[in-house]
């Protein structure tokens, strides 16, 4: 009964906190504090916006077994995301979003990830580099265990 009542504590305690928004506040109040703009947190609709917004599609059909990160982060700074050197501007409207996780069934022609871009050259090439960054097996990929090993002195 104890452990019943602490877990229903628990929850109200969560709930209230999402609809108080408290995370979200805390995470505006760490933006404020690093020189950014906090309502923009608090109001996403003023971020910049891309003019593009392209699907990257799947070419066969299986299971994500890879997703290679580097190649990803090379197609955002590509769409102008990142930094390629020290004088390189940064588009904060550009990005992607990967709709697709490891493990994730896929069928031909779904959507692997969406490219927001400026430039619709730029998303071309972006989106070849993501859907390199795709590995789809035929069959689903066995998980990796969370703990590999438990170390016990």
């Amino acid at each position: 009964l104890h452990k019943e009542y602490r877990r229903q504590r628990q929850m109200c305690i969560r709930d209230r906190s999402i609809q108080e928004r408290k995370a979200l506040k805390k995470f505006a109040e760490f933006i404020e504090n690093q020189g950014g703009n906090r309502e923009e947190i608090l109001h996403p609709d003023m971020l910049p916006k891309a003019r593009y917004v392209i699907p990257v599609l799947a070419e066969e059909e299986g299971c994500i077994e890879r997703i290679l990160a580097q190649d990803i982060g090379i197609a955002c700074m590509t769409l102008g995301g990142g930094r390629e050197n020290k004088e390189s501007t940064i588009d904060h409207g550009v990005g992607i979003i990967l709709t697709k996780k490891i493990s994730d069934t896929v069928k031909k022609g779904e959507t692997l990830a969406l490219i927001h871009a400026n430039s619709k050259e730029k998303a071309v090439l972006a989106s070849g580099l993501v859907k390199n960054a795709y590995q789809i097996a035929k069959e689903p990929a066995k998980k990796a265990p969370m703990v590999k090993c438990i170390i016990r002195e």
